[in-house]
């Protein structure tokens, strides 16, 4: 799992930790909307475009991960 403390942006460290997934994270995004609370869809264009996740999405997201 890459350190994030090595990102300045949650986006570019999500991305990367999909990207180091089995399969190349295929169906993390799935995995990221259902602990999230989200539509698929809206993952995808929040860590693709300029929108961005809420406190409690975020916090969601971290504990899926296993960040603390």
């Amino acid at each position: 799992m890459p350190r994030i403390y090595e990102f300045i942006d949650y986006k570019r460290f999500v991305l990367n930790w999909i990207a180091e997934q089995p399969k190349g994270g295929r169906g993390q995004f799935a995995q990221l909307a259902k602990a999230s609370g989200l539509h698929k869809a809206s993952i995808s264009h929040i860590f693709k475009g300029e929108h961005s996740l809420s406190l409690e999405q975020a916090h969601r997201i971290a504990l899926h991960l296993g960040l603390d």
